[in-house]
């Protein structure tokens, strides 16, 4: 049997609203819980094939950004 963490997630999330999706990645967030890591890593794979090349560009300037000042936090 192939496990297909992808489509578990898909699966796990296809019949939720946009406010349940918003809730679940909001508690992934604030609980930093790595077991949600795969299904963040679903729905940033979805969001990337979808956007934009201006919206990309915004995401991945905010992404190295953070990722600065996370490690900057870290070395304090």
């Amino acid at each position: 049997m192939e496990l297909s963490i992808k489509k578990h997630i898909i699966n796990n999330f296809s019949k939720d609203s946009e406010e349940e999706l918003r809730h679940a990645i909001d508690d992934a967030v604030i609980n930093y819980d790595d077991e949600l890591l795969p299904g963040l890593g679903v729905f940033m794979l979805l969001f990337w094939k979808n956007a934009d090349n201006r919206l990309k560009d915004n995401i991945t300037r905010l992404i190295v950004r953070s990722i600065k000042e996370e490690k900057e936090k870290a070395n304090d």
